[in-house]
């Protein structure tokens, strides 16, 4: 008796997981949101055995984001479906409400909701800020996708082609199944799976002025989080910076505008996001140099300040001689490092 109704938990649990994702698919909003806050839902979410373990058995810990506690999902991961069908931003609250884990689930090309978010819908940074600062949101950002991906290189991505090239393809499959490049075989190694995030060279896209406001705020909003990433480089040995200017060295002259000015743009902004991060290291640094010195005792220098024969008074004739060879060029009477402090 208890397998059977154990048996029909679990069912009863996937007719609701298949009705969310149908209402996903369906774009019905109103009526997923009615599921989502309804009583039956809100009940196994505080029991915690029913929705917020569902799919256990269909799930294993991937071993390709040690950063972060993701889990590999086999089969469409909710939330991804539902960034990608353009859903509002009261439907993802309401969903993480409902199954916090779900934003630590990735599909089986290791891609969050952060990376499907800045993939696809980057001036989105409503949602995408959503997703950053809720529970453990902000160490999704650090997470890197089988092609070693951080959800700002994605992003780049977005900023020259703002719609994935095989979008529709991608809805169905609920992750992204294709592994052509949008630049030609010119610029990527051909043993190298890349994104299929592009558009082709030859198809257009554009952005409205007010999207692409949005988009540089969601630039702000990923390099906040996830600076680090900055600084990582994918498989391709590519750096957020390195995508936007690989994508406009692939172009001619005559294709530039408009992925070339809003390359430069953002091109600008992280560029500004470096320097703060320069400057505040260098400031760090100094204030430890600073802590060191005023930690030291006060000793005379006279060690230092010695005169190179009295230093050298009691070696015999032929260890000066070599010590002179050794050291030919250079003041003894000061030590200095690489950087001249010392």
């Amino acid at each position: 008796m208890s397998s059977l109704l154990s048996f029909g938990r679990r069912r009863q649990k996937n007719q609701i997981e298949q009705k969310i994702e149908k209402l996903i698919r369906g774009q019905e909003w109103q009526n997923l949101l009615s599921l989502l806050s309804s009583k039956k839902l809100k009940e196994r979410k505080e029991n915690n055995s029913r929705v917020s373990n569902h799919r256990s058995s269909n799930l294993k810990q991937s071993s390709n984001n040690s950063e972060s506690s993701s889990i590999v999902c086999d089969g469409p991961q909710l939330l991804n479906l539902a960034i990608l069908f353009d859903a509002p931003l009261e439907i993802i609250k309401s969903m993480i409400s409902c199954r916090p884990s779900i934003l630590n689930e990735v599909d089986h090309m290791g891609m969050g909701p952060v990376h499907i978010a800045c993939a696809a819908r980057g001036h989105a940074y409503d949602i995408i800020e959503t997703l950053l600062t809720t529970g453990n949101g902000s160490s999704l950002i650090l997470v890197r996708d089988k092609f070693g991906r951080s959800p700002l290189h994605l992003l780049m991505y977005f900023v020259c082609y703002p719609q994935p090239r095989d979008k529709t393809k991608w809805q169905q499959d609920g992750a992204c199944t294709t592994t052509k490049d949008g630049f030609g075989s010119g610029y990527v190694h051909s043993d190298v799976e890349v994104s299929p995030y592009m558009l082709g060279k030859r198809q257009k896209m554009s952005i409205s002025a007010d999207d692409f406001q949005d988009l540089t705020r969601t630039v702000e909003i990923v390099c906040k989080y996830g600076s680090h990433a900055l600084f990582w480089r994918d498989q391709l040995g590519l750096t957020p910076v390195d995508i936007l200017h690989e994508i406009k060295a692939v172009h001619v002259p005559s294709q530039r505008a408009p992925k070339w000015e809003r390359a430069d743009i953002v091109n600008v902004l992280i560029r500004s996001r470096l320097v703060k991060i320069y400057k505040k290291r260098k400031k760090r640094l100094e204030e430890r140099k600073i802590q060191t010195e005023e930690s030291l005792p006060s000793i005379e220098r006279t060690s230092c300040t010695t005169d190179n024969s009295s230093l050298l008074s009691g070696l015999s004739k032929l260890e000066i001689d070599s010590a002179k060879s050794s050291y030919i060029g250079m003041n003894l009477s000061v030590t200095q490092d690489e950087d001249g402090n010392l």
